[in-house]
């Protein structure tokens, strides 16, 4: 069985399909990072030295890393199934916005509490929250993916990643995310501007859908793109 590490970009599904993870690998070989240490370059190294410790039998890794810490995991074990989940730029920073607001709301001690009075936009204006998706994919080929599937077809690609991983699947691991669409009013100016601000994000993600308008199966057709390279 090869290794499988699966790029958790936040709000684009990750925590259900960690759920499906659960059910497919015993504890011991499956290890799960949701925070991070600090979101700057300054803690590659320190994402790296964790990933360096990870027993050599686990074998699935899932979590909020970037494609750049995990260059000394993937060379050595070149074998590894590389997978991860994108959404609409647009909803996923708005889902972000309100999923902090949300647990900020519930702690006071959250480390993110400086945020409390930040509106929408001056969320997504901030330097450190623009174009998220290229900054946990910057530096990947997306030919080097074995899955990249997209929220908003969760219950297709899941069984599509399933039936080429030879998973067994419930029905409620298929239909957890079909109604992904946010409750949250947000008008059209500023959408616009949300997605002006991640003209990256909207590159690779315009990228992927264009390839499933011409192809169906996303998963299936990884290894015809033609530029891939996320710089």
């Amino acid at each position: 069985m090869n290794k499988l590490v699966s790029i958790h970009i936040p709000k684009t599904g990750g925590s259900s399909f960690h759920k499906i993870l659960q059910q497919q690998y015993a504890e011991n070989q499956l290890f799960s990072f949701e925070k991070r240490i600090g979101s700057d370059q300054s803690n590659m190294k320190t994402h790296q030295d964790l990933i360096a410790k990870i027993p050599e039998q686990v074998m699935c890794i899932h979590g909020h890393f970037h494609h750049s810490e995990l260059k000394p995991y993937l060379q050595q074990f070149p074998d590894t199934k590389l997978v991860t989940w994108l959404r609409n730029p647009i909803e996923r920073v708005i889902s972000h916005y309100y999923f902090l607001m949300q647990r900020i709301s519930k702690n006071t001690n959250d480390k993110e509490r400086y945020l409390e009075n930040v509106s929408l936009l001056e969320f997504a204006e901030c330097d450190s929250r623009k174009n998220l998706i290229h900054r946990y994919l910057q530096g990947s080929d997306l030919n080097s993916f074995f899955f990249i599937g997209i929220l908003e077809n969760f219950a297709k690609d899941i069984s599509s990643l399933s039936h080429r991983l030879g998973w067994v699947l419930s029905n409620a691991d298929f239909h957890e995310k079909n109604n992904i669409q946010n409750k949250y009013e947000v008008d059209e100016k500023t959408r616009r501007h949300i997605k002006e601000l991640n003209k990256k994000d909207f590159k690779i993600y315009n990228t992927l859908l264009n390839l499933r308008n011409n192809n169906h199966v996303i998963s299936a057709i990884i290894s015809k793109f033609t530029s891939t390279k996320i710089y």
